[in-house]
């Protein structure tokens, strides 16, 4: 999931809700999550829920990156 350049405005939730693997078995919504050069206003949930649970060393993922964006009145 790339998300890049872009302009999030009053969203009432979340922007990406990765975070519904609840058996813990190490699997994940999103292998690479990458969100730059965002500009986010007036986002009342969080801009990225990601989770990944279990014990299973085989697997690296997932990879997230943020960097260069931009928040104004973000999160609860």
């Amino acid at each position: 999931i790339v998300l890049n350049n872009n302009t999030f405005n009053e969203i009432t939730g979340d922007v990406l809700r990765l975070n519904t693997e609840i058996e813990d078995l190490g699997v994940y919504n999103a292998e690479y999550v990458t969100v730059t050069g965002n500009r986010f206003k007036n986002v009342k949930g969080s801009l990225v829920k990601l989770y990944r649970g279990g014990s299973d060393e085989s697997t690296f993922g997932p990879h997230f990156e943020m960097k260069n964006n931009t928040l104004n009145n973000v999160g609860l």
